[in-house]
C-alpha cells in the first residue's frame, strides 16, 4: 500500500481515539452524571442533559466502544481497495481541514476537562466548592468543551462519511439545538448562583465561537 494509504489510516485511528476521549468523562460516571451526590441540582432537567443519566452513559460509551473500532477497521480493511476507496487516493483539502479540526477539538476538549477538574459533570449542578473558572481555554470562552466537541464531531464525520449536504445540515441544526439549550439552562444555573460575580465573569468571554457567539 502507497504511504498515503497509511498516513490516512493513522488520520482515521486518532480521529476515532480522539472523538471517543471528548465523549468519555475525566472522572468516575458516578460523579461526572451526579450520582454520588454532593451537588445541588438544576432546576431544570430537559432533553438536552439526558445524557446526564448514568443509564444511558454507560451504554453510550459502551456502544462507542465497539462501534468506533469497527468503524476504524472497516476503514483498513475495505476502503483501501482502488475500486471502492478514498484511503488510497491523494489527500483532498477537506479531509486535511477534517483532521485539523478532529485533533484541536479533542485537545481542546481535553484542556477544558483538565482546567475544570472536578468541577466538570454532565448533570447540571453547583457543588459545594463551586468556583467560576476563567483560566487556559475558559480565559476566552464560556464553554470551550462544547466548542471542542463540536469540532471533534465535525472533524470525524467529514473525514469518514461522504454524506449528502442535507443529512449533515440536520444533523448540525439537531446537535446544535441541544447545546444551545443545554448552554442557556447552563447560564441560567450559575447566574442564579453567583449572580454580579457571573455577569461580570461572562461579560469578558464569547460563550462558544470567538468573535460570533
Amino acid at each position: 500500500m502507497p504511504f498515503v494509504y497509511w498516513s490516512k489510516c493513522i488520520a482515521a485511528g486518532v480521529l476515532a481515539l480522539g472523538l471517543y476521549q471528548s465523549f468519555a468523562p475525566p472522572t468516575s460516571i458516578e460523579h461526572t452524571t451526579g450520582a454520588a451526590g454532593g451537588g445541588k441540582p438544576s432546576t431544570k432537567d430537559r432533553a438536552a442533559g439526558a445524557i446526564a443519566v448514568g443509564s444511558f452513559l454507560r451504554p453510550f460509551l459502551a456502544a462507542c466502544r465497539i462501534a468506533l473500532p469497527g468503524i476504524f477497521l472497516y476503514y483498513i480493511f475495505i476502503a483501501g481497495y482502488p475500486d471502492l476507496g478514498y484511503a488510497v487516493r491523494p489527500w483532498t483539502p477537506l479531509e486535511m481541514l477534517a483532521v485539523a479540526a478532529g485533533v484541536s477539538g479533542t485537545l481542546l476538549r481535553r484542556a477544558a476537562y483538565a482546567e475544570l477538574g472536578k468541577l466538570f459533570t454532565y448533570k447540571l449542578t453547583v457543588q459545594k466548592d463551586h468556583e467560576l473558572v476563567g483560566t487556559g481555554p475558559y480565559a476566552l470562552l464560556l464553554h470551550p468543551s462544547y466548542t471542542g466537541l463540536a469540532l471533534s464531531v465535525v472533524g470525524y464525520v467529514l473525514f469518514y462519511f461522504s454524506l449528502p449536504l442535507w443529512v449533515l445540515a440536520a444533523g448540525a441544526a439537531i446537535g446544535a439545538t441541544g447545546v444551545i439549550v443545554r448552554i442557556l439552562d447552563e447560564e441560567e444555573m450559575l447566574k442564579a448562583h453567583f449572580g454580579a460575580k457571573w455577569a461580570a465573569h461572562a461579560s469578558k468571554r464569547w460563550r462558544v465561537v470567538p468573535f460570533v457567539w
